[in-house]
């Protein structure tokens, strides 16, 4: 009994499943206990303390980042999920493979590159994490157009969990760009245009992605909604470093951008239930005439 084998991957053999299981939840746990508990390191400095020193014109509001409370939870939730009623499905074993542990061990680097102040550095950790993450996802999609279908208890159980994490990392990653030039002192002129680039591409981003996919859309747009509301009450760094004119400009790309995103995200969700809907009707319809077809060759054989 061997798992089918995601692309360029050998298959995984039973015991190595086992094995993998265990070392996802173990990656789990410490990513939860570094992310939780870095400031009770000596010397470490918390997210917010960073955020507050490290201000761009796209650091989203305080509150955005409630988020990893969602995603800590749905991972949770996988951990256990994939020891037991899932450790052989596709959507575990061919999607996400050894992903999911560079991805907690990018994030623990991460984490501790970040509170000792390694900026640099940690946007390295912080670009690993993406690409662990969008090579789950990749791997997610593959399964699930071989498979052609999933069920929804497979979508908020096995997929939500890193579709959720690789929007928010993709946010992140542009907000941790702009830290490094915020870091080495740049001008404003050059973190604007960092900044301005760096939405335009989430919104793009964005855009591509809706689709085939909801979720990450939505987390883009919850990046730059906060962004909107960070910047109508800007921290004093901002003001002293950008004229006004230039934050109410971000401040507006930002609440544009996020209108963009969601009306897309809905058009296309509407459209996909309407194919759907359609793909149904017509599928009920030839099945009725066969069976109706059915029914009168049985009548005229029987008369």
């Amino acid at each position: 009994n061997v798992a089918t084998p995601a692309p360029y991957f050998p298959p995984l053999t039973n015991n190595t499943m086992a094995v993998l299981t265990i070392l996802n939840l173990v990656a789990y746990i410490a990513n939860f206990a570094v992310v939780f508990f870095i400031t009770s390191f000596p010397g470490a400095k918390s997210n917010p303390e960073l955020s507050e020193k490290y201000q761009t014109i796209i650091t989203p509001a305080g509150y955005a980042f409630a988020i990893w409370g969602i995603i800590f939870v749905a991972q949770a939730i996988w951990a256990v999920a994939q020891l037991f009623q899932y450790k052989n499905h596709p959507l575990v074993v061919d999607a996400i493979r050894y992903n999911y542990v560079f991805v907690c061990l990018a994030q623990v680097a991460w984490s501790l590159l970040f509170a000792y102040e390694q900026i640099l550095v940690s946007l390295v950790a912080m670009l690993s994490i993406w690409y662990f993450l969008i090579q789950s996802v990749r791997g997610l999609k593959a399964v699930v157009e071989e498979e052609s279908s999933t069920s929804q208890s497979s979508f908020w159980l096995l997929q939500f969990p890193f579709l959720i994490h690789c929007g928010w990392i993709t946010a992140a990653s542009f907000v941790n760009i702009s830290v490094v030039f915020v870091y080495f002192h740049a001008g404003a002129t050059l973190q604007a245009i960092v900044g301005f680039t760096s939405l335009l591409t989430l919104v793009a981003a964005a855009l591509l992605i809706s689709k085939d996919d909801a979720v990450i859309p939505c987390v883009l747009a919850w990046a730059t909604f906060a962004i909107f509301n960070e910047l109508a009450s800007p921290k004093s760094l901002i003001e002293s470093t950008f004229s006004p004119s230039l934050i109410d400009t971000t401040r507006w790309m930002a609440l544009g951008g996020c209108i963009i995103i969601l009306v897309t995200v809905v058009y296309r969700v509407a459209m996909k239930a309407r194919a759907a809907s359609t793909i149904a009707t017509n599928n009920e319809g030839e099945e009725s005439v066969y069976l109706r077809h059915h029914e009168e060759e049985s009548n005229g054989g029987s008369s």
